[in-house]
């Protein structure tokens, strides 16, 4: 497996394409990119996309959970947001985004490099989200 902790990208396209790089070799994981914002046919037709504010990704660990669920396992959504290490910040929908999933108990975290990925993945799989 890669080591992660290794890249320090600068810009938040390159933090969201290794880290989702690194989510992706963990075992359980499955993320997607999740496209938000204004698309442009060939025609030049604007055509907007996804629900604004929401995370840059979404994606599920596998977890096993204690006896009452005897022991199966199940999917722990999640959302991370990617940023830029320095700078990066939330839009106002974004931040309200965040808020309403976290109500529910989504696991949510700003991640600014891809060694955060990898540690926001084992800290769901340990139970460590709050």
């Amino acid at each position: 497996m890669t080591d992660w902790t290794k890249f320090t990208p600068k810009q938040e396209n390159n933090v969201q394409a290794l880290s989702l790089c690194a989510a992706s070799e963990q075992k359980g994981v499955y993320i997607y990119r999740n496209h938000v914002g204004t698309l442009y046919t060939r025609s030049g037709q604007a055509v907007k996309v996804g629900v604004i504010g929401s995370a840059d990704a979404l994606g599920c660990v596998s977890v096993v959970i204690d006896e009452s669920w005897l022991g199966k396992t199940v999917p722990i959504f999640f959302a991370p947001e990617f940023k830029r290490p320095k700078g990066g910040r939330q839009s106002p929908e974004q931040l309200q985004w965040q808020k309403r999933v976290e109500q529910l108990g989504v696991p949510y975290r700003l991640i600014t490099s891809p060694g955060e990925m990898v540690q926001f993945i084992e800290d769901i799989k340990n139970g460590k989200t709050a």
